[in-house]
């Protein structure tokens, strides 16, 4: 593949795998040639078990672009050098951290659309950290890879304001939106040397690890403004886990109670549960049985043969 089209467009690889990774391959294919598409190995999903392809996967097809997925990072050096010479590679919620070799393959580097405003929240999960830190102002970096997490200069970036009650769904659907814009404006200009790449301040850096499933669990110990914040963050997917008599179930909404309780303890009340926190009570207005369905609080209710008793 070489760096040069009949078109003038620069030529590119994109790597994504997940939903909110095709606006910013949609933007790309508008503003350049992708000769390929790179995204991770089909995986078993939903409870037939199975093996279903990435949706970046299927967005690449549906446009006629040539896709690998390799398992592994040696793999995936095996398959970008193959490709041949092109201009840039652009990434966006890839899922697997590139090995060096990669990122000197292309001739204007490896751009990564992150979802915050780096140095802020660099690592996996910056959306659900910004909210669950109480964050009033997020947005998009594009930043020039290197091998560190996160860690290269800012190509560009733009800020948005997080609502006060946007959930980390809702809040990534914007994200990827703002950073497909974000590239389509940059992607000219930094291919034809325009911008330059700014270094972090990596000493006002903060990080935001994988989520793993200790994380999910609700803190009754903190105050219910708190408590709210995790859920809106984890919200609709993964959710927020409370246990109820010991068994996990995901809150999906809920908000605080004036509702003077101690912490564990579960009250009803219109229609919905009371759950005791560290302060005044949190109130349950959507949950999610293991098994079940997402439903609204008093229908969970009209359903249960024997309420529970203690949260934790």
């Amino acid at each position: 593949m070489s760096p040069e089209t009949s078109s003038g467009l620069a030529r590119t690889v994109f790597m994504g795998t997940p939903v909110i990774a095709v606006p910013v391959l949609t933007a790309l294919i508008s503003a350049s040639e992708v000769g390929l598409v790179v995204t991770r190995p089909d995986r078993p999903r939903a409870r037939s078990g199975k093996a279903l392809p990435p949706e970046v996967k299927l967005a690449a097809l549906d446009a006629g672009i040539a896709v690998a997925q390799p398992g592994t990072g040696l793999e995936l050096a095996e398959v970008l050098a193959e490709t041949g010479p092109f201009d840039l590679g652009v990434v966006a919620a890839y899922g697997m951290l590139l090995p060096a070799p990669v990122l000197a393959l292309p001739a204007r580097g490896l751009l990564n659309v992150h979802f915050s405003l780096l140095p802020r929240w660099r690592g996996a999960s910056p959306v659900f950290a910004a909210i669950n830190a109480g964050d009033r102002e997020t947005g998009v970096t594009i930043m020039l890879m290197d091998e560190g997490l996160d860690t290269g200069p800012v190509v560009a970036a733009c800020s948005t304001v997080i609502g006060d009650q946007e959930t980390g769904g809702g809040l990534t659907s914007r994200l990827a939106l703002l950073g497909a814009e974000l590239l389509a404006r940059t992607l000219d200009p930094w291919v034809e040397g325009r911008i330059k790449a700014v270094p972090q301040d990596s000493t006002s850096a903060s990080y935001a690890p994988v989520l793993k499933a200790a994380d999910r669990r609700l803190d009754l110990s903190l105050p219910p403004e708190s408590v709210v914040r995790k859920v809106r963050a984890l919200a609709p997917r993964p959710g927020a886990t409370l246990l109820l008599d010991g068994i996990p179930h995901r809150v999906l909404t809920a908000e605080p109670s004036g509702l003077p309780l101690k912490q564990g303890a579960l009250v009803w009340e219109d229609d919905s549960i009371v759950v005791g926190t560290g302060g005044t009570g949190l109130r349950v207005l959507e949950i999610q049985a293991p098994g079940g369905q997402s439903l609204k609080t008093s229908a969970w209710l009209r359903g249960l043969r024997q309420p529970p008793t203690r949260a934790g």
